[in-house]
């Protein structure tokens, strides 16, 4: 045994890959709140446009609150973990601090909503979104289409080129 610390089969990750973004983050997080704000980000992009900057941002920040956590900095860079793979990453970043799962309770009535809603978007009827379904429903709220590929693309975890019903759903809670 190598003695490296890897996690499961969607991504291998290694510890110090881990430990080597966190130093990333706090160079960038200049106030050292554990969010980097967009004028943190722009400072240490010396020759970066600002709307290239701004754009980064936008991928980043996956819950538009114009702030990046730690959480969404490893989502950005291993687009392929699971929840509890990245939780995982939390801890190694920050062990003796324990991470707090986001209790989000659906009801029933919403997840019956969320399925209506699933189905109205599923023009082919064939249980999946493709990015085409994707962008006619959502284009209409005020995402372009490159920044839905991206959300597209950091969603659709199983690498199927389609989203089923739980990854629209997962979608859906990290939108609000």
């Amino acid at each position: 045994m190598s003695g490296k610390k890897t996690l499961g089969a969607s991504e291998k990750v290694r510890r110090k890959e881990v430990l080597k973004l966190k130093k990333v983050f706090e160079t960038q997080d200049k106030d050292g709140s554990r969010e980097i704000l967009f004028n943190e980000l722009l400072s240490t992009l010396e020759d970066t446009e600002v709307e290239r900057a701004k754009s980064m941002f936008a991928v980043m920040d996956r819950n538009s609150d114009q702030k990046i956590t730690f959480e969404e900095f490893i989502n950005f860079h291993f687009p392929r973990t699971t929840r509890a793979e990245r939780e995982k990453l939390l801890l190694w970043a920050y062990p003796a601090e324990e991470v707090v799962e986001k209790q989000n309770v659906i009801s029933e009535e919403q997840q019956e909503e969320m399925k209506n809603i699933f189905l109205l978007y599923d023009s082919n009827g064939d249980g999946t979104l493709d990015i085409s379904e994707l962008v006619d429903a959502l284009s209409a709220s005020g995402y372009d289409e490159s920044e839905l590929q991206v959300l597209f693309e950091n969603i659709d975890r199983d690498g199927s080129g389609t989203l089923n019903f739980d990854e629209f759903s997962v979608m859906l809670a990290e939108m609000c």
